[in-house]
């Protein structure tokens, strides 16, 4: 699970009492692990396969492989922010809310980390999405030149 680098910052002990609350899946190419909008309650960490990542909303598209966390903002609970579909056979493992739940009531210290990790890669993303962003202004502008 240290391959997760939602996970990564974590501890050996840390990672053991969130495995505890892990539930496995497979699903088939062309399956959908959620849609946009709908109410999130999951967290999804892809060993293996492929997915497709989609927001009409925000009008991205990108594909994501093993060692990647879906979903992460769902354990606070709100509507998703993207499709995700599976380009290819998965395998997953999932942490519902209620073991997180579980995880909050018997290690709170535990919990509270895995959230402060959720955080960081939210800021990490926020700022690859704006530096795409100034990107493609930068290249907006030097074609009206």
């Amino acid at each position: 699970m240290k391959r997760f680098p939602i996970l990564a910052d974590l501890s050996e002990s840390e990672r053991e009492a969130i495995a505890e609350e892990l539930e496995e899946a497979v699903l088939e190419r062309g399956a959908r692990l959620f849609s946009e909008g709908e109410e999130g309650g999951s967290l999804w960490l892809l060993l293996e396969g492929r997915v497709r990542v989609v927001s009409e909303r925000h009008r991205v598209s990108t594909e994501l492989g093993a060692g990647e966390a879906l979903g992460a903002f769902a354990l606070a609970g709100g509507p998703r922010r993207a499709s995700i579909e599976t380009l290819s056979r998965c395998r997953l493992l999932r942490l519902g809310r209620e073991g997180f739940h579980r995880l909050a009531a018997n290690d709170p210290p535990v919990a509270a980390r895995l959230l402060e990790s959720i955080a960081r890669e939210a800021a990490r993303l926020a700022d690859a999405a704006l530096a795409a962003r100034m990107a493609a202004s930068v290249d907006l502008e030097s074609c009206g030149d």
